[in-house]
């Protein structure tokens, strides 16, 4: 069977079993078939062209037979339940066997949603390699600039490569808007949002910035939208919703100079080693093997700071404006300065 013909079939179950709901224990079948049903137009399997689930496993045979397993063992589990509400099933209890099943089809809906999330990341990454000049030159040069005045000693070369990261991100969560919405309900109202963007202050070591707050009313492993990338998340807790923040926004890019990368990182610790490598070959050249006492400048304001480490979380804050600017919803509350 296809994915769409496993789905219909799993949707068309989970409705039988809401009809047949007073012959079962007391679950939530609704809310398990809204769940299927978000799943399935997220994950593309009703739409076509680059958008659709097929284009988005054309490459990953292993990831698409997962799908099917899951789907299938989905449907199998639904086909008992129902069984058991008819009183055609006779291994199990009405009172006993669709309590263990509900547990497994919660699982499988669980784990339709964590495979997906994996793809979701391998796609996110795949657009952000492929991102080309002409799909940000929308938001650009406006994002430059805004870093330029932000940031008037830093190197040119990092204020292009900064500007650049800011237009990059708005461009692939518009990519993921369109990729999660139907296509005549996207929009094109954040094309100019980086020329009106608030000044934000840069004062040493202060966070200028608040991290992103989960949308109202979310409860710890419940299924929620997320303004930013408009997927639907399950998060555990809060450091769940900052880590799926990070990984949408991936707010770290080297600030070297001399560096030719672009490569944007979701981890610090990750961008963070990449930005050692050009320090010690900064160090080697500039002072050799001499002893004297080191100093680390911002790359973006020149603050100087006496450990390396101090540098690296106070260029992270830098950055963490910068990306969080990106975003087009929930900005925070930015502090001026004349």
């Amino acid at each position: 069977m296809t994915p769409t013909s496993l789905l219909a079939s799993c949707l068309k179950l989970y409705e039988e079993l809401d009809r047949q709901k007073s012959q079962l224990p007391d679950e939530d079948w609704e809310g398990e078939l809204g769940r299927l049903r978000t799943w399935g137009h997220q994950i593309g399997i009703y739409q076509r062209g680059q958008y659709s689930f097929n284009f988005l496993l054309r490459y990953n045979r292993s990831a698409r037979q997962e799908f099917l397993r899951i789907l299938e063992c989905l449907r199998i589990e639904l086909s008992k339940i129902l069984e058991v509400a008819k009183g055609e099933h006779i291994s199990y209890s009405v009172t006993d066997g669709p309590n263990i099943s509900f547990d497994l089809i919660y699982g499988h809906v669980q784990a339709l949603y964590t495979l997906s999330s994996r793809i979701r990341r391998d796609t996110h990454h795949d657009i952000n390699a492929k991102c080309t000049q002409e799909d940000i030159e929308e938001y650009a040069p406006a994002d430059k600039e805004y870093v330029r005045k932000m940031f008037p000693q830093a190197a040119e070369r990092v204020v292009e490569r900064s500007g650049e990261s800011m237009a990059r991100r708005r461009y692939y969560l518009k990519v993921y808007k369109q990729f999660c919405s139907d296509p005549d309900q996207s929009d094109n109202r954040e094309t100019a949002a980086a020329a009106s963007l608030p000044r934000v202050s840069v004062l040493d070591g202060s966070k200028a910035y608040g991290f992103p707050s989960p949308p109202k009313g979310w409860k710890p492993n419940e299924l929620i939208k997320c303004p930013h990338c408009h997927y639907m998340v399950l998060l555990e807790d809060n450091s769940c919703w900052e880590a799926h923040v990070l990984s949408d926004i991936i707010p770290y890019v080297c600030t070297s100079p001399n560096c030719s990368s672009s490569e944007l990182f979701s981890r610090q610790q990750d961008w963070a080693s990449h930005e050692m490598r050009h320090v010690l070959d900064e160090l080697v050249s500039t002072h050799g093997d001499g002893e004297e006492r080191v100093v680390f400048p911002c790359p973006l304001c020149s603050l100087k700071k006496d450990a390396w480490y101090d540098l690296n979380n106070h260029v992270g804050e830098h950055l963490g404006v910068l990306a969080f600017l990106s975003l087009p919803l929930n900005r925070p509350t930015w502090e001026s300065v004349s």
